[in-house]
């Protein structure tokens, strides 16, 4: 996740005046952070009773 931040960065400080290009960059970012909390939210799977 650290490098989406780093990328943020570089593209703004190479391209200050085309703010579109931080647009998919940031995107990325936020779903990348967005699936990363719900996996971890979800927890372990319920175990189930072994078949007799």
């Amino acid at each position: 996740m650290n490098n989406s931040s780093a990328a943020a960065v570089l593209a703004s400080t190479w391209f200050p005046r085309l703010p579109g290009v931080l647009l998919p960059i940031l995107c990325y970012s936020l779903l990348q952070k967005t699936a990363a909390s719900a996996v971890a939210t979800r927890g372990p799977a319920p175990r189930q009773a072994p078949a007799r």
